[in-house]
């Protein structure tokens, strides 16, 4: 008996990943592109007005039965209008300037859809993340995710809206103050290829 517990353990997950693997029925390569409304929320809402953004993303979709998982790799670029940003040296204030906060950011992600002609879907990313204000710069992890809508009506083109939240995580300027992390929630359209 005791022998064949190991056994077990040993092949139950050969045997799952084994199913998996015989039941993927396709994997397309997927080319994306995203524009966004950025809405700052939390703390960012203060000193940050709405802004835009768009990102390129990258990845395979793997057909499993009806479920369709997406590993993918992205960047993108986010502009937010400062009205009147906070410039702190130490904990005095120095100055407050006006400006365009801009983001860029990498990441690996994916996502989750279903694989009909309107596909629902769930999306995850996380990253690191460069943003230079009129006062300082700042370098990050970045995390988000949301829900999309795909429409999948036309062969090869996929056509979608999205919401979602995402964040880069500041930590301490070069004055070695707390930054809050900067954080928006996207609203946006999406098109992809999926071939």
């Amino acid at each position: 008996m005791e022998t064949s517990m190991p056994r077990v353990a040993l092949a139950t997950p050969l045997a799952v990943a084994l199913m998996l693997v015989t039941s993927v029925a396709s994997a397309d390569i997927v080319i994306g592109a995203e524009a966004d409304l950025a809405i700052p929320v939390g703390d960012s809402s203060d000193d940050l007005s709405v802004g835009y953004g768009f990102l390129g993303r990258f990845g395979i979709a793997l057909g499993v039965g009806p479920i369709e998982i997406t590993p993918e790799i992205g960047g993108g670029y986010q502009a937010f209008p400062v009205d009147e940003l906070a410039v702190y040296t130490g904990a005095h204030l120095e100055s407050a300037r006006e400006g365009t906060a801009g983001l860029g950011r990498a990441f690996v992600g994916g996502r989750v859809a279903l694989d009909k002609d309107i596909s629902p879907a769930v999306y995850a990313r996380v990253g690191l993340g460069y943003m230079s204000t009129p006062g300082d710069d700042y370098f990050g992890p970045t995390l988000g995710g949301g829900l999309a809508l795909e429409f999948r009506y036309i062969p090869l083109l996929n056509l979608g809206v999205h919401v979602g939240y995402d964040s880069l995580i500041l930590g301490e300027n070069e004055a070695g103050v707390d930054v809050p992390p900067v954080q928006w929630v996207a609203l946006g359209a999406h098109v992809a290829l999926q071939f």
